[in-house]
C-alpha cells in the first residue's frame, strides 16, 4: 500500500477488515481522504498517519477496537473532517490538540482522553484489595503484608527484571468484600483468578486498563450490576469467565472486539436483551457458554461465523424465532444446546453438516415440522433430544438408521413417531435411552 505514492483517496468502508492500521499508509503522501470505517481494526493510531500532510478527511468510526491517544503528529494535518464515533480513540488534553481540533469543521465522536490516574505501585495495589476482600479471613494469606517479595506472597506470581505482578490466582480462598478499581493498575496483569469466593459489588471498570490480561476468572460469586463495556478493550484476553454471580443488563456488544477470546463462560447470570450479533466476530472462540439467564430476542445469523467453536450452549433462556441455517457452518462444533427456550418453525435441513456434531439437544422449544433426513449425516451423534416441541410431527426419517453412534434419543411429548418396521425397531432397540411412541 506504501508504494501507491499517486493516490489521492483510499476507502476501504464497510469490510472486515481486522488487526491494526499499518504504518506505511503514512507513505500516501498524495491521499486527500481515508476511510476506514466499520470494520474490525484494533489498537491505536500509527504516528506515521502525521506524515499525510495532504489529508483532508479521516474516517475511522465504527472500529471499536480502536483505541488510545491520537498521535501528536497528527496536529501537524490540517483536516477538515475527524470521525472517530465507536471507537475508544481519544484526544490528548494538550493546548496543542485543542488548538487543532479548533480548526477542523466536521468532527464526531471527538472525546478528551482520561487524565492518568496517580501512580500506585504494584504492593500498594495488593494492599488495597487485600483489606478490600477480607484479608485476614482468608483460607491462605502467607506473606501477604509482609517485606517479602511479592512474587512469594500467596497466589501471586511475577515476572521480569522489575518483577512485576503477572498473575493473581486466588481461587477459592473465602474472599469476600469488594474488587477494588487499584487491580487495574496492574499493568503487566496476564492473569486473574478469583472465582469461588464471596465476592459482591460490581466489576470495576478499570480491569478494562488491563491490556495484558489473557485470563479473566471471576466465576461463582456474588457479584452484581452490569459487563464493564471496558472489557471490550483487553485484546489479549483468551478465557473470560463471569458464570454463576447475579450479573445483570445486556450482554456489551464490545466483547466482540476480543478477536483472542476462545472461551465466553456467562452461565448463570440475570443478563437480559439480545445476544450481540458482535460475537459473531470473535473468529478464535471455540466454547460460548450462556445457559440459564433471562436472553431474548433470535439467535443471530452471525455466529455461523464461529468455525472454531466446539460447544453452543444456550438452554434456559427466553430465545425465540427460528434455529438459524447459518449454525450448519460449525463444522468443528461437537455440542448445540439450545433447550428450554421458544424457539419456532422447523429444523433447518443444515445442521446435518455440522460433521462433528455429538449431542444436539434443543428439548422444551415451540419447533415444528419434522425431522430433517440430512440429520443422518451426524455420524459422530450421541444423543439427539427433541421432546417437548409438541408441533414436531411427522415418521422418522430412514436415514437415522446411520447414526451407528446414538445412544440416547428422546422425542417424548412430540408428533413424531418411529416407523413399525423391522429395521427401525432393531435400532431402536440398540439405544441405551429412547423415549419415542411408535407409528399407528
Amino acid at each position: 500500500m506504501g508504494e501507491l505514492g499517486n493516490l489521492t483517496g483510499f476507502n476501504v468502508n464497510n469490510n472486515r477488515l481486522s488487526g491494526s492500521i499499518p504504518s506505511e499508509l503514512g507513505q500516501l503522501e498524495n491521499v486527500v481522504s481515508l476511510y476506514l470505517s466499520y470494520n474490525q481494526l484494533v489498537g491505536g493510531l500509527p504516528p506515521e498517519l502525521g506524515d499525510l500532510s495532504n489529508l483532508k478527511t479521516l474516517v475511522l468510526s465504527n472500529n471499536q477496537g480502536l483505541t488510545g491517544p491520537l498521535p501528536r503528529s497528527l496536529t501537524g494535518i490540517e483536516l477538515e473532517g475527524l470521525w472517530l464515533e465507536s471507537t475508544s480513540l481519544c484526544v490528548p488534553a494538550e493546548p496543542v490538540f485543542q488548538t487543532w481540533l479548533d480548526g477542523i469543521m466536521y468532527k464526531a465522536g471527538v472525546s478528551f482522553c482520561e487524565p492518568e490516574p496517580e501512580p500506585l505501585s504494584d504492593r500498594d495495589a495488593l494492599i488495597q484489595f487485600y483489606h478490600a476482600t477480607g484479608g485476614p479471613d482468608w483460607n491462605n494469606n502467607y506473606n501477604w503484608l509482609s517485606d517479602r517479595p511479592l512474587r512469594e506472597w500467596y497466589g501471586v506470581t511475577t515476572a521480569g527484571a522489575e518483577r512485576r505482578v503477572i498473575g493473581l490466582e486466588l481461587f477459592t480462598n473465602q474472599l469476600t468484600g469488594v474488587i477494588t478499581a487499584g487491580l487495574g493498575r496492574l499493568q503487566h496483569l496476564q492473569w486473574l483468578s478469583l472465582g469461588g469466593n464471596q465476592l459482591t459489588g460490581v466489576i470495576p471498570v478499570e480491569l478494562g486498563r488491563l491490556r495484558n490480561l489473557e485470563l479473566l476468572n471471576l466465576d461463582r460469586n456474588q457479584l452484581t450490576g452490569p459487563i464493564p463495556v471496558e472489557l471490550g478493550r483487553l485484546h489479549k484476553l483468551v478465557f473470560l469467565d463471569l458464570e454463576d454471580n447475579e450479573l445483570t443488563g445486556a450482554i456489551p456488544a464490545e466483547l466482540g472486539q476480543l478477536q483472542n477470546l476462545e472461551w465466553l463462560l456467562l452461565e448463570g447470570n440475570e443478563l437480559t436483551g439480545a445476544i450481540p450479533a458482535e460475537l459473531g466476530q470473535l473468529q478464535n472462540l471455540e466454547w460460548l457458554n450462556l445457559r440459564w439467564n433471562e436472553l431474548t430476542g433470535e439467535i443471530p445469523a452471525e455466529l455461523g461465523q464461529l468455525r472454531k467453536l466446539e460447544r453452543l450452549d444456550f438452554n434456559n433462556n427466553e430465545l425465540t424465532g427460528p434455529i438459524p441455517a447459518e449454525l450448519g457452518r460449525l463444522q468443528n462444533l461437537w455440542e448445540l444446546i439450545l433447550d428450554n427456550n421458544g424457539l419456532t418453525r422447523p429444523i433447518p435441513p443444515e445442521l446435518g453438516s455440522m460433521r462433528n456434531l455429538q449431542v444436539l439437544r434443543i428439548n422444551r422449544n415451540n419447533l415444528s415440522g419434522d425431522v430433517p433426513s440430512t440429520l443422518g449425516n451426524l455420524a459422530s451423534l450421541r444423543v439427539l433430544g427433541l421432546s417437548h416441541n409438541t408441533q414436531m410431527s411427522g415418521a422418522l426419517p430412514s436415514s437415522l438408521l446411520r447414526l451407528s453412534n446414538l445412544v440416547e434419543l428422546r422425542l417424548n411429548d412430540t408428533g413424531l413417531c418411529a416407523p413399525s418396521d423391522t429395521d427401525f425397531q432393531t435400532w431402536l432397540d440398540g439405544l441405551t435411552f429412547a423415549w419415542i411412541d411408535g407409528c399407528e
